[in-house]
């Protein structure tokens, strides 16, 4: 069945709303896709970045099942905006795998934020280059070459486990003071998450263990 030397995949997104549909996951025909691909051949799938988390339990054994039968080379963190003109409202990244080559666990990934990639939305235009497509792209891929060095922020390399969350922002960490522009980002990122979840079914990962509770201050208790 191993017979491509190069798979790309853009599955379709947000089909395993629930137990019967499993099945039918993105990193169900991720792992499905990489079957058709030599050993040592290469895939790339564009994919919802809530892929990466596998929520699961059968995202989580097929997490533990890639790393056992591939390797995990890169997942670049997209531009939340790169399917604004199809009107679907995800944050995509871009998994890449060597086929049938088992995942050495001293193997280090390449993480990469690329949401900064040249593109804006303009009204009535869609999606545009801002002028700096073509250049940040080459950037892009003289880094994952190895040719261009660059901080944290836009590369990490790390190792994995299945435990993981395969994305930039899982193993990023940031000592520098955050700026407002940071704090707006980083809230833009998580609506976009979230919006995500709730469109592929998945509801909300993230729920509070304890309803916070309201007192009510007098004004005797407050103190001048």
């Amino acid at each position: 069945m191993s017979t491509l030397p190069k798979v790309l995949l853009n599955p379709p997104y947000g089909q395993a709303k629930d137990s019967t549909t499993r099945h039918l996951s993105e990193l169900a025909f991720i792992e499905r896709a990489l079957e058709f691909a030599n050993p040592g051949g290469r895939l790339a799938a564009i994919v919802p970045q809530s892929t990466m988390v596998g929520k699961t339990t059968q995202d989580k054994a097929r997490k533990v099942s890639l790393l056992r039968k591939h390797t995990l080379d890169a997942v670049i963190t997209m531009n939340g905006e790169t399917f604004a003109d199809s009107g679907v409202g995800v944050h995509p990244v871009i998994v890449i795998f060597t086929a049938g080559r088992p995942h050495p666990s001293d193997a280090k990934v390449k993480f990469v934020n690329f949401s900064k990639d040249g593109y804006k939305v303009q009204m009535h235009r869609g999606l545009t280059d801002d002028g700096t497509a073509a250049s940040r792209r080459k950037h892009l891929i003289d880094v994952l070459r190895g040719d261009t060095i660059d901080d944290t922020r836009f590369i990490v390399r790390s190792e994995v486990t299945a435990a993981d969350e395969w994305h930039h922002s899982y193993f990023y960490f940031n000592d520098q003071p955050p700026t407002l522009e940071n704090f707006m980002e980083t809230v833009a990122d998580y609506v976009s998450w979230q919006v995500d979840m709730y469109v592929r079914g998945n509801g909300d990962l993230i729920k509070p263990s304890v309803e916070p509770k309201l007192s009510r201050i007098d004004a005797d208790d407050v103190v001048e």
